[in-house]
């Protein structure tokens, strides 16, 4: 994490006063490499990763903290539109909830995520396994995994193998829009936006 330390440095050279951790930017990350016959996965913040090998689809790391954290905040406005709250008011009362959980970014007690902010205590989350296990690899932000965990599409278990799976991936963004945009306020799906970044990367492992 060098880089990231020189970026941290030049951050702090360029701007003239402090600004708080919970409007400093952040993101989450995932990573795969082959180091000698190893599969390293890394992660910081609320990416999924799946392998598919000898042993089927595994599931590489937990949930991460953060997911639990929005999931608070996303009852949190649910429970103000049921009441008849419009969304732009739920989500502003739920901001100083919002504040409290970005400030547990980089915390021992919180969450790691890509960040500037208390970068010395980021701590990412690494799994080791053989290369030779390992056929593919699924890397997906947290609003590309949207689609299965807070929209009931299919999981990487029912597709990750499959030959065609740019395609797949494509079909499976499309159905996620198409549910956002049919639900704008959040009356079915409840969220803290209308959109999030999707992204997902399928590396294929070759013997």
């Amino acid at each position: 994490m060098a880089p990231l330390a020189d970026v941290t440095l030049e951050w702090q050279r360029l701007c003239d006063k402090p600004v708080a951790v919970p409007r400093l930017p952040s993101a989450g990350l995932a990573l795969v490499a082959l180091e000698g016959d190893e599969l390293v996965m890394l992660r910081l913040g609320d990416c999924e990763v799946y392998c598919l090998g000898v042993s089927g689809v595994r599931r590489v790391f937990p949930d991460s903290p953060l997911l639990a954290y929005d999931q608070r905040a996303i009852e949190a406005v649910a429970q103000r539109r049921r009441q008849g709250q419009p969304l732009a008011e739920a989500l502003e009362a739920v901001r100083p909830m919002l504040v409290a959980h970005r400030e547990r970014l980089n915390t021992p007690e919180g969450y790691s995520a890509l960040s500037v902010a208390r970068a010395e205590q980021m701590v990412p989350e690494i799994v080791r396994v053989k290369a030779s296990d390992v056929s593919r690899v699924l890397l997906a932000s947290d609003g590309f995994s949207a689609a299965w965990q807070g929209y009931g599409l299919e999981a990487p278990p029912g597709w990750i193998a499959d030959a065609g799976i740019d395609k797949r991936l494509g079909q499976l963004l499309a159905q996620l829009r198409a549910l956002e945009d049919a639900d704008p306020e959040g009356d079915r799906f409840a969220r803290l936006k209308r959109h999030d970044d999707a992204t997902a990367v399928v590396v294929d492992v070759l013997p």
